[in-house]
């Protein structure tokens, strides 16, 4: 629950792209909790005006160690968050004083920048067929000798990346036993190396997922019923976790979300009557849903992605591409503004497509997908108001996979 209330028009957040300090690199009194973000062990004042005004600028409550940095870039005039380890407990500065709390054991102090990367590549993991490879794409084509073989194939998963942890969970596993509740994590800190992480509380296929503020949400979904699920569930890395969070209004599967600043869009995906064409939207901050405008087409199995610009820019698209409809591939795309949450039409794919992914690579990017009935090798890249067949193609048919951001830095590109 937030402590000092932003209103719903402050959106969730893509991780931005900045300077990173290396492991090492640090002072006395400070620690690197990430390979990419520098704290000290101590704790911001509370300063207080004579006209009352201070320097805390918000505090939220539930937030992990990312999610309090990322916060901060979230607040213009946010330079400095102090993250106390024991409350969960986030607090968000215009200014610090080097006269700190110090001796608390519980409390970590960054400074605006922390935790940003340079530039991200796209990890596009699984996919039907026994598919177990995660392969990194970047604006040129596929990054060589970048693939890492994963631990168990699987498709109908979701991916994000957080706190320098590739995380892949649900999704089919073994096509005998249904939708499956395991995640596999990729430890990057940890000699690149996998392990499994916590369970998710229920097996789920199709969830539309995506990371927010330091933790991965898990949305809807098949979970082994003949009915789609509308519960939602919440992963923090930092505690290898699972909690249960607000339902959607509606129980969809094969929906798809991305996150800006600090809210999920979640749009179309089947529901009880078919495709749906509706959309709805989950603050984090509020810790509560409300329900978007719907889209011109109703599809499910479509790609969405939008532009992880700096977190402070409030103007942002969110584009939709493709899926399916009433048994038949779509080619049409639309574009929500994020501004107005009014869509708009976008130009058509070059061709139908449906259980495809989409990223976006300074522009929208469409990788792989079911096209004409057959598993795809192709990409799609958007520039000068179309769509075109980029010059490269992915190693394999992909259908049914899953993508999310890569910090460049970390692999070889």
């Amino acid at each position: 629950m937030e402590l000092s209330t932003i209103s719903f028009l402050v959106f969730g957040l893509i991780p931005a792209c900045n300077s990173f300090v290396l492991p090492g690199q640090r002072n006395p009194g400070e620690r690197s909790d990430t390979q990419f973000c520098m704290t000290e062990n101590n704790a911001c004042r509370l300063e207080v005006n004579s006209d009352e005004s201070g320097n805390l600028l918000h505090e939220y409550d539930n937030t992990n160690m990312v999610g309090c940095y990322e916060r901060c870039l979230l607040v213009e005039t946010c330079t400095v968050w102090t993250w106390w380890s024991n409350t969960d407990v986030c607090q968000l500065f215009s200014s610090c004083s080097t006269d700190r709390v110090t001796g608390c054991i519980d409390c970590q102090t960054g400074p605006r920048s922390c935790g940003h990367v340079a530039e991200h590549v796209s990890a596009v993991s699984g996919g039907k067929g026994g598919q177990d490879k995660v392969i990194m794409v970047d604006d040129g084509g596929v990054c060589n000798n970048s693939q890492i073989q994963m631990p168990t194939p699987r498709w109908g998963h979701s991916s994000s990346f957080i706190l320098s942890q590739l995380i892949l969970c649900g999704g089919i596993t073994d096509e005998t036993k249904g939708p499956s509740n395991s995640c596999d994590i990729y430890h990057m800190e940890r000699n690149k190396t996998w392990a499994p992480g916590a369970a998710m509380m229920t097996p789920r296929h199709r969830a539309a997922g995506t990371s927010l503020l330091g933790k991965m949400y898990m949305i809807g979904g098949t979970t082994g019923e003949a009915s789609s699920s509308s519960t939602m569930e919440v992963y923090d890395p930092t505690k290898d976790v699972w909690t249960q969070g607000p339902s959607m209004p509606i129980a969809v599967t094969a929906a798809c979300a991305v996150s800006h600043k600090d809210v999920i869009i979640v749009s179309g995906g089947f529901n009880s009557t078919g495709e749906s064409s509706e959309v709805y939207a989950f603050n984090v901050t509020t810790n509560s849903w409300q329900r978007l405008e719907s889209m011109k087409q109703a599809r499910a199995k479509h790609g969405c992605s939008l532009s992880p610009r700096p977190a402070q820019d409030s103007v942002a698209d969110v584009v939709v591409t493709g899926g399916e409809h009433k048994g038949v591939s779509l080619k049409s795309s639309e574009v929500l503004c994020v501004e107005t949450f009014k869509w708009k039409s976008f130009p058509d794919l070059t061709y139908p497509l449906e259980s495809h992914v989409q990223t976006d690579q300074r522009q929208p990017v469409v990788l792989g997908g079911m096209q004409t009935g057959n598993a795809s090798t192709e990409v799609l890249r958007y520039a000068n108001k179309e769509w075109k067949r980029a010059t490269f193609s992915l190693p394999t048919c992909l259908v049914g996979h899953s993508v999310s951001y890569f910090p460049k830095y970390m692999i070889r590109c």
